[in-house]
Parts: C-alpha cells; structure tokens; sequence
C-alpha cells in the first residue's frame, strides 16, 4: 500500500459551534503506520481482521496534496442526508475544522452499505471533492467514500471527532423527528 503522510486538521466543529481559528501552526501530520488512536480501534489486530473478511472494494486513503489543498481552499461544506429531509451547512473556519472527522486510515468500502449523506467540499467557488457518508452502528461501517467521475477513488474512517459529530447529527434529527422515527 503507498505510503503518504496525511494532512490532518486539528480543529474541530460540533454542534455547539466551538471552533478555533485554522491555522498551519496548529496542523498535525500523521502517516498510515502510526497505531490508529484508542479511541477508534479499541482492539485493532481484530478490527484489522475483520476489515479483512469483509466483503467490499478496498481503497486507497485520500491523498496529502487533496488535503492539503482542501486545508488552504475550503470555503464551504455541505452535508445532505440521504432519505431525510435534512441537510446542513459549514463554512469558513467551521468547514476547515471539519476535515479534523477524516482519519488517515484507508477504507473499504463494504458490500450492503448504504450511504447516509453526500458531502460537498467547495473550494474557489466550484465543488472541489464529493464524499459519501457511511455510518452504521460501528467502525467497520463509519467511513467516508470519495468520489470522482462518478466512482469511488478513496475511501477513509471517520475519525474520532467525526464519529462524536455524526453520533450528535443523526441523534439530534432522531430527536427532532415528529412522529419519534427519525432516519438512521
């Protein structure tokens, strides 16, 4: 698997609006090797496994220049959740902290699931990068599926952040919804 150093944002926007102003001094750069955090592979020889047995298309990480020109580009990010009636925007500072949900570790794209959002990443005024969300009731199915063309190219978990984010998004829409049966 190539090896690439990843740009990993260090801000991180919640629900709250809590933000720090993105700066390249408060920038992280991890590489693929590094040990995933605690927080997201609690037991990672049986997490590597059971990626392993999964049926789906591996793919490769996003790659450091895409992140990187995100980190310097990004104005806006526009999340819209698949058979719901819901979607949300970020911008500015917001949005860059947002990158912060994207680990550096590469997905698979696993046979059977189903996106639960597209998410537009918009930089100098055109939509620069096109995700699909996958978050399902573990880690083997939270993950991001970057698309071009019309075809998956890349494929990264959510990070811890990204998980807590979604976990208060889908939670606040099931709260939110009249009949008590929001979509998850």
């Amino acid at each position: 698997m190539k090896k690439t150093i990843f740009l990993f944002g260090v801000l991180f926007f919640t629900l709250s609006g809590n933000a720090q102003p993105a700066t390249e001094s408060n920038v992280k750069l991890n590489t693929p090797t590094a040990a995933p955090p605690s927080q997201m592979v609690q037991d990672p020889p049986a997490f590597n496994v059971a990626v392993a047995n999964a049926p789906g298309e591996q793919l490769s990480s996003i790659s450091n220049e895409q992140m990187q020109y995100l980190f310097k580009n990004l104005s806006t990010i526009d999340y819209t959740f698949l058979g719901a009636e819901f979607s949300m925007s970020a911008d500015g500072d917001n949005a860059k902290g947002n990158l912060m949900h994207i680990s550096t570790h590469a997905a698979k794209k696993l046979t059977g699931d189903k996106p639960k959002a597209l998410i537009f990443y918009s930089a100098e005024g055109n939509i620069a990068l096109q995700a699909e969300l996958y978050f399902g009731d573990d880690q083997l199915h939270q993950y991001l599926v970057f698309i071009k063309d019309g075809k998956p190219f890349a494929a990264n978990y959510l990070a811890p952040a990204g998980v807590t984010f979604f976990k208060q998004v889908v939670g606040a829409k099931v709260e939110a919804a009249p009949d008590g049966q929001g979509q998850h």
